[in-house]
């Protein structure tokens, strides 16, 4: 068998598995009648090609439904709700009867083959479908039934055939494909699919663009749309033809009777690799027949193994996602952004403005086709380098963000430009889960006699469409019928378990880079312009007080706990819940919360680059005003009188230039956010550069960046202080900024304040503590770290406030203003409107000084910023660990760039707060306590002080078990009742937003809060305990392998702890349980 080759010493697998394919070749050829043989050899490319037309006018037979279905089923007068539910009626067939077609065709005993007659029915159908629904209302017309009911009945009947067939036809040809070709030449069959059907959906779409009525054709086919069909009909028929005689199947009845008939599978190669090696062992199958049937079929999705279920649900999540894309993408490029409507008279402007969309939509669906086709072209590559898992999620995710951006940003080139994202999705989800189930079943199985039915569950999950169709309303346009998507992208993939060896993670360069990295982290902007107006807005230098003794209830307490269990563990800020699996959710939530503030902070950074370029300019631009702000506006370089202008409705050209030049803001969302502003998203490239560039080479580049991004802030500062000291009226603004108003601090408004305002400087409850910590050596000394870090913080907060108030009582003192309130600004409006206003009447150098202060600023976002996307950068590691680092960070730079640009349109101030309270604070908050009650009451206080000691060899003060056991968790539960309490419906500016934004901004924090009870079930339906009380408590208990990272620590460690838990007496009570905890 093997005598053609060189035997010295083992056979490769290449080299049985050519012997096998000779010796059946040879064997077929014995019987040229039949033309078995061409199963036993690599095809041509060509051959691959014949073996792909169907596909072509497969896709072609979506694109034109894509297109037109929703068009013509509208305009025959049907509502919105009802359309969709016609458009479900072929998925839910596809869903009930498509994989039983398939479990027939698997035991299908025809001598022409098991998948070759069920393709020609189907085909038949879809083209006799193809013929009935564009003309439903001619046919209806033609037997007297005019009224809209027998209309759409018709039309559905139409649809129904065709949609469901040339669906359920597509999973069929991919197999009947696959079945045909060798094993090695399976991925090139299914990348040539993945390509010619880009072909055809290309195709589909251009139909739909062309204006037929124009050409003359149109007439003679009886419209515009008919003329559509007939060339999707042609080009089906032709590639029904050409695949049908392309090859011939081998029959099962001679499978079954020959076994050198029977195709060479995975299992097969490695069963043979052993016998002619001498090996011992052999794959055992079951091959006790089954009864076919729908029983028989549900019965074998229970039974598939947990890695295939969590493939086809996250593939029915991403049909989903795509067919919402797919039944409203015409409709809203029609109605939306060409402003058409489709059930005007024939003629009018509004109709044809609806036909141009419909034509417009079709040339993007042709890019989302073409770039589908060469996506597809790399896809094999792309899984050879990073594997399946990460260009799987990937691809779900490029969809999830272009479907964001078109509902934000309703404009005809956002809309056309993010088809091609969906494109890359569509290549995704048709190549490689179909890849991974026929691996699955060459390596698993004798044969590939269910590799139908496991391909047509993969396939049969687009009858998600009828959830996905049923669940939009007309009401929400776009915003409601594409942002949806998101969620489905964020599964956890287990498509294949390959757990790698668990290396020893990075380490910082030396123990300063922590600290710097650290102190870069949390002295960010809420320093420079949030602290001091909170400050001055909860009485001034009596808001001190309070804030100091949260301080040291709080925040350090918090710091002190993340820094050491990271550390300790070595584990970011997701794996860290291996000490309580059961609320992995919290670290979860928490990196959502990070990713969104990472998202909106770089475009903080991009609005001050953009000032800081403009620094520059001489005069300064927002010292003057300009023509085109067309409004009363007063130059802010000059020195007006307040009182003399109190009445007047004018406003300063400072003030005018943030909002009419740099941020074009709008007056309302109502109508939508706008275009993007050119200039801020070029700004906008710079931050991300910046951020890419530090994270390039991991925890290791980015602590030596650390040195600049902490100290430089603060030299900037010291020359801006001594600056702010020699201005006219500065010690008045200080005065003003630290004289305490005593009347306002029993206020429990106060209190709250100084709690967020501890809470969002030092980061904490975000995970970005823990990232750094899990960078440290075991035993650094993270107790002098946390105190250095809340010092540096706290004393920074006050200096910035000097600063700043030093140079607001100055432009209070030459506006000879009553009061400085009359010149204050909070938030962004004092670095971008207040400080720049004041900086415009300075007579002696003004650049330097404004090119100062907004470098500071500057330094100060991107040292943050790095924390927060370093925190990303690790979980997406810990998670695929053969990721190299800068492939991560230039990922990472360019999802945050995206999704940035989104807030340098007009309506980005809007988003920007919106989201901050939605999806970063509140959810922030509420995970919080989930924190610190999982560390201090689940996984124990004194297990954690037990843990401090094995790593740093000291003992854990009353102070900080108090804290860590009763007052930091009452504290922060206390202020989240008061937030629930006081909460009223969240404004911008006084801006109400519409009712469908703040369903929108409860869903996204949903999103964050509900990964706390969704990973606590999963969780406990992963345990395989018998009895559900086992499996309940040890999903609270840490992980087998929770502890130090180094092997033999570990092994000490749990000996350690096997004694500590010996040593605890047994049967005692709550009160004694609880004493022990805190005080033991």
């Amino acid at each position: 068998m093997y005598g053609t080759y060189q035997q010295h010493g083992r056979l490769s697998e290449d080299e049985v598995l050519q012997g096998m394919l000779t010796q059946r070749h040879r064997y077929a050829n014995a019987d040229p009648t039949r033309g078995y043989q061409h199963s036993f050899r690599t095809k041509s490319k060509w051959e691959l090609v014949r073996l792909s037309l169907m596909i072509v006018g497969i896709e072609c037979t979506y694109a034109t439904e894509t297109a037109l279905v929703a068009p013509i089923l509208l305009g025959i007068g049907l509502p919105h709700t009802i359309m969709t539910m016609i458009w479900a009626m072929p998925s839910i067939a596809g869903l009930l009867f498509a994989p039983v077609i398939a479990s027939i065709s698997d035991r299908l005993r025809s001598r022409w083959g098991r998948r070759r007659p069920v393709l020609l029915a189907l085909g038949a159908t879809t083209l006799t479908g193809m013929l009935i629904l564009p003309n439903g209302t001619a046919v209806g017309r033609l037997l007297g039934l005019d009224s809209i009911p027998w209309l759409a009945t018709i039309t559905t009947i139409g649809l129904v055939m065709s949609d469901f067939s040339v669906e359920t036809s597509n999973g069929i040809c991919r197999t009947y494909a696959m079945e045909v070709c060798t094993v090695r030449d399976q991925t090139r069959v299914l990348s040539v699919m993945v390509l010619t059907g880009g072909i055809g959906a290309t195709m589909g779409a251009l139909f739909g663009a062309i204006d037929w009525d124009t050409l003359g054709i149109g007439e003679f086919f009886g419209g515009n749309d008919s003329s559509v069909f007939a060339a999707n009909w042609i080009v089906l028929f032709v590639g029904l033809v050409v695949t049908l005689t392309s090859f011939p199947e081998i029959p099962l009845p001679v499978q079954e009777s020959d076994p050198m008939l029977r195709p060479v599978t995975q299992k097969m190669l490695l069963d043979e690799v052993r016998r002619v090696n001498g090996e011992k062992g052999e794959v055992e199958v079951d091959d006790t027949p089954e009864v076919v049937g729908f029983r028989q079929f549900v019965r074998n999705v229970l039974q598939m193994p947990r890695s295939m279920k969590i493939l086809c649900l996250t593939q029915l999540l991403s049909h989903m996602s795509y067919l919402t894309y797919c039944l409203y993408y015409t409709d809203f490029v029609g109605a939306t952004v060409y402003d058409g409507d489709v059930r005007a008279l024939e003629g009018s402007p509004a109709a044809e403005r609806y036909a141009d969309g419909v034509r417009f939509a079709c040339l993007g669906m042709a890019l989302c086709s073409t770039t589908s086709s060469i996506y597809s072209t790399f896809i094999e590559r792309l899984i050879e380098r990073f594997g399946a898992r990460p260009v799987y999620v990937c691809g779900l995710l490029a969809h999830s963000i272009g479907m964001l951006a078109m509902g934000l940003v309703p404009h005809k080139l956002v809309v056309f430009l993010c088809c091609s994202l969906t494109g890359v999705m569509y290549a995704t989800i048709y190549s490689i889960p179909f890849l991974l189930i026929s691996h699955y079943h060459s390596k698993n199985c004798g044969g590939c006699e269910w590799n139908g039915v496991d391909r047509q569950c993969c396939g049969a999950c687009c009858g998600s469409r009828s959830h996905s169709k049923l669940c939009q309303g007309e009401p929400f346009a776009l915003l409601g019928r594409l942002r949806s998507s998101t969620p489905s992208t964020l599964l956890e993939m287990n498509l294949v378990k390959n757990m790698p060896n668990k290396g020893q993670r990075d380490k910082w360069g030396k123990d300063i880079e922590f600290l710097l990295s650290c102190i870069a982290l949390s002295v960010g902007l809420g320093n420079v312009w949030r602290f001091p107006f909170t400050a001055l807005e909860n009485g001034g230098g009596a808001f001190v007080i309070p804030y100091l003794i949260v301080l040291l209830l709080v925040g350090r307490p918090i710091y002190y706990l993340e820094m050491l269990i990271s550390q300790f563990s070595s584990r970011g800020c997701i794996n860290v819940y291996d000490a309580s699996p059961a609320m992995r959710g919290i670290g979860v939530g928490q990196t959502y919360s990070t990713f969104i503030v990472m998202t909106y902070y770089a475009s903080l950074m991009a609005v001050t680059m953009r000032y800081l370029i403009a620094s520059f300019a001489d005069p300064l631009p927002w010292s003057e005003c300009n023509d085109a702000w067309n409004a009363t506006c007063i130059d802010s370089r000059l020195i007006t009188n307040m009182d003399e202008n109190s009445t007047q409705a004018a406003v300063t050209s400072a003030e005018l230039y943030f909002v009419k030049d740099v941020l074009k803001e709008a007056d309302s969302i109502h109508d939508g956010i706008g275009i993007p502003d050119w200039r801020l998203v070029l700004c906008l490239l710079v931050p991300w550069t910046c951020i890419c560039l530090t994270l390039i080479k991991g925890i290791k580049s980015s602590g030596k960046v650390a040195y600049f991004l902490a100290i430089f802030p603060y030299v900037v500062m010291l020359v801006l202080l001594i600056r702010a000291c020699t201005l006219e009226g500065a010690g008045d603004g200080m005065l003003y900024f630290i004289k305490p108003q005593w009347d306002r601090i029993l206020e429990a408004k106060v209190w709250y304040a100084a709690v967020t305002q501890v809470f969002f400087s030092l980061t904490i409850c975000f995970g970005n503590v823990m990232m750094y910590s899990s960078y440290n050596r075991f035993t650094n000394n993270v107790y002098r770290d946390v105190t250095i870090v809340s010092i540096m913080d706290t004393l920074t907060s006050m200096l910035a406030g000097l600063i700043v108030f030093g140079v607001i009582g100055h432009l209070a003192h030459v506006l000879e203003a009553p009061d400085i309130q009359q010149v204050v600004r909070g938030g962004a409006g004092l670095a971008f409107i207040t400080y720049p206003d004041a900086i415009a009447k300075f007579t002696f150098w003004p650049q330097f000084f404004a090119v100062a202060f907004f470098l500071m600023l500057f330094v100060l976002g991107i040292g943050s910023n790095v924390g927060m996307a370093t925190t990303i950068m690790t979980v997406i590691r810990d998670r695929f660990p053969h990721l190299p680092p800068a492939l991560v960070a230039v990922g990472i730079a360019i999802v945050g760039f995206s999704i940035g640009v989104i807030y340098t349109t007009p309506g980005g101030q809007y988003l920007l707060d919106f989201l901050d309270f939605y999806g970063a604070s509140f959810v922030a908050l509420v995970l919080a306590v989930f924190e610190m009650m999982t560390f201090a009451w689940i996984y124990g206080v004194s297990r954690l002080c037990r843990d401090v000691e094995f790593m740093l060899g000291i003992k854990t003060g009353l102070y900080w078990r108090l804290c860590w056991g009763f007052i930091t968790p009452t504290l922060l539960a206390a202020i989240l009742l008061y937030h629930i309490a006081t909460y009223e419906s969240f404004t911008f500016n006084g801006y109400v937003y519409p009712d469908g934004m703040y369903a929108f901004g409860w869903c996204i924090f949903a999103a964050g809060v509900l990964q706390l009870p969704a990973w606590a079930v999963y969780t406990f339906l992963k345990r395989k305990e018998p009895d559900w009380r086992d499996r309940l408590v040890h999903c609270f208990k840490p992980t087998h392998d929770w502890g130090p990272e180094d092997p033999e620590l570990n092994a000490k460690y749990h000996e350690s702890v096997y004694k500590a838990e010996q040593a605890l007496p047994r049967n005692r009570s709550i009160a004694r349980r609880i004493y022990d905890n805190v005080f033991s």
